[in-house]
C-alpha cells in the first residue's frame, strides 16, 4: 500500500479579527491565510487552535499558537501568530416599523457605535423575498431621533414573508446586534414580516381604533392581493371584516368615459399590487394606427403612453399610497377634434368586479375588491 501524504501548512497569516467591545476578550475567530509546501492554498479548515487566545495587550492585539491538524503532536510544525485587533463595535435595534397607508415597507432602526459608523463600508444585508440586498450605512439617512433607518420595501402580496436583517463592517465580519433592552439578537439575523408587525399593532389597540382598523385592513389587503395573484391557492384567508362591505359602496368610484375615438378599439383599467401599488389604464389600437398623432394628458400633464404589445399601450400612476386608492385621475386623449376622456381612480377597479356578476360572485375576486376598499378607507381615516 502506498500512502500519499497531504502537502503540510508551510505559512499562515491571520486576515482579519475584531473583539465584540472594548477592553473584552472575546473575539470573533479570525480568517487564516494560509499555503502548503508546494506554493498552493491550504485547506484553512485543517488549521486547528494548539494554544488559545492570549491577550497581550489588552484590546488591542493577540497571539495564538496554530497547526496543521495533521501535525498537532509536533511543535516544530506549529505556527505562532500575533495580530493587531479592532474593537467590532455595536448595532441597537431600537424599533421596527412599518409606513402603513402609504407604500408598505418595514423600517429598521438603530444606533450604532462609532466605530461602525466611521465605517465607510459597512453595510446592511436584507434578505425579503429569496433576495438579499446591500445597502451601506453612509447612505442611510437618520430620522429625528438620530436613528439610522433601514427601509425595506415590501411587496403586498408576499407581505407574509420575513424580512431578514444583518449588519457587516468593511471586512465582511458580521457586527453583532443586541435590542434596546441589551439583549443579543442571534448571528442568524433579525427577523420580523409585515405580518408580525400589523398583528401586534392590532393587539395593541381596541377594536374600532383607527390604528386597529388600519392593521386589519393592511392584511387583509395584502392576503387578498395574494390570493388573487395566486389564483386563490395561496392559503390564507381575509378577516370577517370585509363581508362589511357592499357594492353600493362604490358608487362614487365608478370609472366614467366618453366614446371611443378614431384608432382607440379598447380601455381597461388595471390594478397593480405585485410591487408598490399601481393603477394601469390600459388601451389597445387598431392595428397600424399611428399613435404619434395623438395628445395624452393626464391630469392635465401632458404623458407618453407607454408600448406593451403590437397594439396595445398603458398610461400608469405609480406608488399609490392606501390613503390615495379613493383619489380621482382624469386621462384625456385627442386626435383632430376628436377627444377621448376617461375618470378613475384606484377603487374603480374594484368597483367593476363588485359591479359585474361573474366576477362579484368569485369569492377571490370580491374579497380583493372588497380589501382594497377597507384598505383605502382606513387609512384615510388614520390620516386625513
Amino acid at each position: 500500500m502506498v500512502t500519499i501524504r497531504s502537502a503540510k501548512l508551510a505559512s499562515v497569516e491571520v486576515k482579519t479579527s475584531y473583539i465584540k467591545q472594548s477592553g473584552g476578550d472575546e473575539f470573533v475567530s479570525p480568517v487564516f491565510i494560509a499555503k502548503d509546501e508546494n506554493g498552493n492554498d491550504f485547506d484553512v479548515s485543517k488549521i486547528v487552535v494548539v494554544k488559545g487566545a492570549d491577550e497581550t495587550n489588552v484590546a488591542k492585539s493577540y497571539n495564538i499558537t496554530v497547526s496543521d491538524e495533521s501535525t498537532l503532536n509536533d511543535p516544530a510544525d506549529d505556527f505562532k501568530l500575533v495580530w493587531d485587533v479592532k474593537e467590532i463595535g455595536m448595532a441597537t435595534l431600537q424599533s421596527s416599523s412599518s409606513d402603513l397607508g402609504k407604500n408598505l415597507r418595514l423600517n429598521f432602526k438603530f444606533t450604532l457605535t462609532d466605530n461602525v459608523v466611521e465605517d465607510t463600508n459597512a453595510y446592511f444585508t436584507y434578505t425579503y423575498n429569496g433576495t438579499t440586498e446591500n445597502v451601506k450605512v453612509s447612505d442611510i439617512t437618520k430620522d429625528a431621533n438620530n436613528y439610522y433607518v433601514l427601509s425595506v420595501p415590501i411587496t403586498p402580496s408576499m407581505a407574509h414573508e420575513n424580512v431578514n436583517v444583518k449588519l457587516f463592517n468593511g471586512d465582511d465580519v458580521q457586527i453583532p446586534m443586541q435590542n434596546k433592552k441589551g439583549k443579543a439578537i442571534d448571528e442568524s439575523g433579525y427577523e420580523i414580516s409585515l405580518f408580525d408587525y400589523v398583528d401586534a399593532l392590532a393587539k395593541a389597540y381596541p377594536e374600532g381604533n383607527k390604528w386597529h382598523d388600519l392593521a386589519v385592513a393592511t392584511k387583509d389587503y395584502c392576503i387578498a392581493a395574494n390570493n388573487f395573484l395566486a389564483g386563490g391557492s395561496a392559503g390564507n384567508t381575509v378577516s370577517s371584516a370585509v363581508d362589511s362591505v357592499e357594492a353600493s359602496d362604490y358608487t362614487d368610484y365608478v370609472m366614467t368615459k366618453t366614446d371611443l375615438i378614431t384608432g382607440l378599439s379598447k380601455v381597461n383599467l388595471s390594478l397593480d399590487c405585485q410591487n408598490v401599488t399601481s393603477i394601469n389604464l390600459k388601451l389597445t389600437f387598431a392595428a397600424g394606427t399611428d399613435i404619434s398623432k395623438y395628445t395624452c394628458k393626464l391630469d392635465g400633464k401632458k404623458v407618453s403612453l407607454e408600448k406593451t404589445g403590437s397594439n396595445t399601450y398603458k398610461v400608469s400612476i405609480d406608488n399609490v399610497y392606501a390613503s390615495q386608492l379613493g383619489d380621482k385621475h382624469t386621462f384625456k386623449m385627442t386626435i383632430g377634434n376628436e377627444e377621448y376622456a376617461t375618470e378613475f381612480c384606484g377603487l374603480s377597479y374594484a368597483a367593476a368586479i363588485m359591479n359585474k356578476e361573474s366576477l362579484a360572485s368569485n369569492k377571490v375576486y370580491s374579497d380583493f375588491a372588497k380589501a382594497v376598499y377597507l384598505y383605502n378607507k382606513s387609512a384615510v381615516n388614520a390620516f386625513i
